[in-house]
C-alpha cells in the first residue's frame, strides 16, 4: 500500500480547486438496464428475474425499444411498460416507426412513461428496411442512414410527443459509435463529417431534453481505456459547439448544450475477456466523470435463439450459466457502493440447448 501524500489543509484546498468540478463531486449517473429478449419480449420467461437483477444492480430505469415492424417477433412488448412499473422501475421508451404509429404508442404508454427517444440508431442502414424513405438505399447495415430523413422524422415526432404528453422528456439521437464519430465518405455525395452534424443546421436548432448515445468500445478501442475516454470527451465538446452555433439545444434554456444519456453500453463477452469486470466499472466511472445523466447495462441474460443457444451478440451481466459473476458484482459495487457477492435474485437455469 502506498502512503497517502500529506498536503495539509491549504494543500488539500489547492488540490480541490485544481481538479475539474466533475471529478470532485460528480453525482452518480442513473443506471439503466436494457434486455430486449428477457425484459421487452419475455422470451423463455426471463422477464421477472431480469427485472429483479436490474433492481439489485441499482438500476432505476429500464430502456426498451418499440419498433413498428417487429410486433410479431416480440408480442411481450405490449406488457413491458406495465411490468417494469410494477417492479418499481421506470420504463424509458425508444420509438422507431412512422409518425402516426409513434403517436399511438405515446397515447398508450404516457401514464407509465415519461422519457421517449425518437428512433434507435438512425445512423445505421439497419433501420432502412421498413418505411418508404428508408427503402431507397439498400446494403450492409453499417451504410449510413439518411440524415435528412431523420431530421424531418425527429422534428415531427418531437412536436407530437410534447403535445400528447406535455411533461415528458424527448431524447435525440440514440447514436451508434459510427454516428458519433467522423466517418468515411458514403459514396452518396456526403462528406466524412460526423453523421449527427449532417442532421443539424446552424441557426436552425433542434431541441431535445438530452442526446442518447451508444458508446460501445468496438469502434474506438477494444478496451475501456484512455482512447475510449478521449472519444467521449471530444463528443461532449462537440455538443457545446453545436449549442453555441444554434444547432442542438435544450428547450427553454437558451444556447445550452444538451445533457448526455448513455442508453446502450455493454462489455462484449464473446472472447471471455478476464477484464470484463474492470471495463464495466471503468465505463461507469467515465460516465460519472463526464457528467452523463444515465449509464446503461445492455443485457442481463444472454439472448437465446430458437435453438436455445446464445446469440453471437452477448454483453450480458451474467455468465454463460446465467449466474452473476465478477462483472455483475463489480457493476453493482460501482453503482450502489455495495461491496459483497451475495444476491437475493431467484436466478433461473439457462434454457437448455436443443440437441444437447
Amino acid at each position: 500500500m502506498i502512503a497517502a501524500p500529506r498536503y495539509g489543509v491549504g494543500g488539500a484546498v489547492l488540490v480541490v480547486l485544481l481538479l475539474p468540478a466533475a471529478a470532485v463531486a460528480a453525482p452518480r449517473p442513473a443506471l439503466s438496464v436494457q434486455d430486449e429478449a428477457a425484459i421487452t419480449c419475455n422470451h423463455w420467461g426471463l422477464r421477472a428475474p431480469a427485472l429483479a437483477a436490474a433492481a439489485e444492480l441499482g438500476a432505476t430505469v429500464i430502456r426498451f425499444n418499440l419498433t413498428q415492424w417487429s410486433r410479431r417477433s416480440c408480442p411481450g412488448a405490449a406488457t413491458a411498460a406495465a411490468a417494469i412499473t410494477a417492479a418499481g422501475l421506470r420504463p424509458q421508451l425508444t420509438l422507431t416507426g412512422s409518425v402516426g404509429w409513434i403517436a399511438a404508442q405515446v397515447r398508450r404508454n404516457r401514464r407509465l412513461v415519461s422519457t421517449y427517444a425518437i428512433w434507435n440508431e438512425p445512423d445505421l442502414a439497419l433501420w432502412r428496411c421498413c418505411s418508404a424513405p428508408f427503402t431507397r438505399s439498400r446494403g450492409p447495415w453499417y451504410v449510413p442512414g439518411d440524415p435528412a430523413v431523420y431530421r424531418v422524422a425527429y422534428l415531427r415526432a418531437y412536436g407530437l410527443v410534447k403535445r400528447l404528453d406535455p411533461g415528458s422528456q424527448v431524447l435525440f439521437g440514440e447514436l451508434s459509435p459510427l454516428g458519433m464519430s467522423h466517418g468515411k465518405p458514403s459514396g452518396e455525395g456526403r462528406s466524412g463529417a460526423r453523421w449527427v452534424e449532417q442532421v443539424l443546421r446552424p441557426g436552425r436548432p433542434l431541441r431535445a431534453d438530452g442526446i442518447a448515445i451508444h458508446p460501445y468500445t468496438w469502434h474506438w478501442s477494444p478496451q475501456v481505456d484512455g482512447a475510449y475516454y478521449r472519444e467521449l470527451v471530444a463528443f461532449k465538446r462537440m455538443l457545446r459547439r453545436y449549442a453555441r452555433r444554434g444547432m442542438l439545444i435544450r428547450p427553454g434554456r437558451g444556447l445550452r448544450p444538451v445533457p448526455i444519456y448513455n442508453t446502450e453500453y455493454g462489455q462484449s463477452r464473446a472472447d471471455g475477456l478476464r477484464g470484463d469486470a474492470a471495463n464495466a466499472v471503468q465505463a461507469y466511472r467515465y460516465a460519472r466523470r463526464l457528467g452523463f445523466r444515465q449509464h446503461n447495462q445492455y443485457m442481463i441474460f444472454p439472448a437465446f435463439g430458437r435453438d436455445r443457444v446464445p446469440n453471437e451478440w452477448n454483453t450480458a451481466a451474467v455468465d454463460e450459466k446465467c449466474r452473476p459473476g465478477a462483472l455483475y458484482f463489480a457493476l453493482r459495487r460501482a453503482a450502489t457502493g455495495r461491496n459483497d457477492k451475495r444476491s437475493a435474485v431467484a436466478w433461473p437455469r439457462c434454457p437448455m440447448a436443443i440437441g444437447l
